[in-house]
């Protein structure tokens, strides 16, 4: 396979990005940078790896939009993916049209925003999920790729298992996402939705498109 380079950019503990890299060899070979705003979970996990890491503290929304694109030029990067809890504004939204990847703890449109599980939750819902989109300058609005989903059992909810939950759906939507990209295998139907070339959507073990490759669903395990 011929890989592309991905980057992470976090302001979190990286805690999906770390299981993933720790079971999938495509995305450990794919992951070429990791940029945070601050020292973080995601940072540590960067400099314990050895990954390329570059820290841009967070100032203004433009200027970090701007730091952020010239350092993804200058290494090169392919795909952006992002666990980040702030916007991007600014020409990167333009020179990266495509190549910016959120991955989000709520069916989008459903909930978008900082809380996203949470906001399911009190929802009153009877689905929770994950999505991953192309970002685009709204707030968690841009064009789907996929989205996993898991029913909510509103007499017994139990929220500790449901968040886990989707903390594995969200590895293993990453790992099947990024293998997507290595190989070029997004399209785009008009303006809004994105097709995965020859992808299945009936829905199976709740991805849409569903899992193909065997680490993915190995990570949607709670043992890989």
């Amino acid at each position: 396979m011929s890989y592309k380079r991905f980057a992470v950019v976090s302001s979190t503990n990286g805690s999906v990005v770390k299981r993933t890299y720790h079971y999938d060899p495509d995305f450990r070979t794919a992951l070429s940078l990791i940029v945070t705003d601050r020292v973080c979970g995601a940072s540590d996990f960067a400099k314990a790896q050895n990954i390329p890491y570059q820290k841009i503290p967070f100032k203004e929304t433009f200027d970090f939009s701007n730091s952020l694109a010239d350092i993804l030029k200058e290494y090169k990067i392919d795909f952006v993916l992002l666990f980040f809890t702030r916007l991007l504004r600014g020409h990167i939204l333009s020179e990266f049209k495509g190549r910016l990847i959120n991955f989000h703890p709520s069916l989008l449109p459903a909930c978008p925003g900082l809380h996203g599980f949470e906001d399911t939750i009190t929802s009153g819902s009877l689905l929770a999920g994950t999505t991953a989109h192309f970002i685009d300058d709204g707030v968690d609005t841009g064009p789907i790729i996929q989205q996993t989903f898991v029913p909510i059992c509103p007499i017994e909810l139990d929220e500790k298992a449901l968040r886990h939950l989707i903390f594995l759906q969200q590895c293993a939507s990453l790992s099947q996402v990024c293998s997507w990209g290595n190989q070029n295998r997004f399209s785009f139907v008009e303006k809004r939705r994105v097709v995965i070339t020859d992808g299945c959507y009936d829905g199976s073990i709740g991805f849409i498109p569903t899992l193909e490759s065997k680490i993915s669903k190995q990570l949607l395990l709670d043992v890989a």
